[in-house]
C-alpha cells in the first residue's frame, strides 16, 4: 500500500508541474497578442539572458537541468509567439491587449518561481513519471497549432532527460 500511495504522490507532483508548464506557455497567447499590437519582436536576448540569470540566482536554483528547463521555457513562448502572429498577419490590431509589465510577467514570474522550486526533488526522483506526465497534455482544438510544436520544446529536457 506504501507503494502505491508513494507513486500516486510522484504522479500528482509530476501533474502539479507539468500544469505549470502549460500555465506558462498559455501566457505566451496574451504575450503574442501584446506584441502584435506593439510591433515589438518576438525575441530579446539581452531580456532573456537578465531574466534568466536574475531568475535562478533569486530561487537558488542555479544548476545545470533548472537552466535547461527556464531556456526551453523561454524559447517554447517565442515558437508559439511567432506562430500566433503569424497567424494574425493582417489582421488588426486587438481591441484589448494586456500590458505585459503589468498583466502579464508577474504571472510569468509567479509560474516560473513556482515551478524551479519543484525541480530539484523531480529531477532527481521522478524523470518517468514526469516525462509520463508531459506526453499527456492536450491543447484547445483552435490553438494546438501554435502550442503543439511550442510544448515539444517546452518538455524537451524532461521528456529528454
Amino acid at each position: 500500500m506504501a507503494a502505491s500511495a508513494g507513486a500516486e504522490s510522484d504522479r500528482q507532483a509530476a501533474e502539479r508541474f507539468v500544469g505549470l508548464l502549460r500555465q506558462r506557455l498559455l501566457l505566451s497567447r496574451e504575450v503574442a497578442i501584446a506584441k502584435f499590437n506593439s510591433g515589438a519582436p518576438v525575441e530579446d536576448l539581452k531580456r532573456e539572458k537578465a531574466l534568466i540569470d536574475q531568475t535562478l540566482k533569486s530561487t537558488g536554483a542555479e544548476h545545470e537541468f533548472a537552466y535547461r528547463i527556464l531556456r526551453a521555457q523561454i524559447e517554447a513562448s517565442k515558437a508559439a509567439q511567432r506562430r500566433f502572429i503569424s497567424k494574425w498577419a493582417g489582421h488588426p490590431r486587438f481591441r484589448h491587449a494586456p500590458n505585459l509589465a503589468k498583466d502579464v510577467r508577474p504571472k510569468l514570474d509567479l509560474l516560473t518561481t513556482h515551478m524551479l522550486s519543484m525541480l530539484p526533488k523531480l529531477h532527481e526522483t521522478r524523470p518517468a513519471v514526469l516525462r509520463r506526465a508531459a506526453t499527456q497534455v492536450r491543447w484547445p482544438k483552435q490553438d494546438r497549432d501554435c502550442f503543439g510544436p511550442a510544448w515539444k520544446v517546452a518538455v524537451a529536457p524532461v521528456v529528454e532527460n
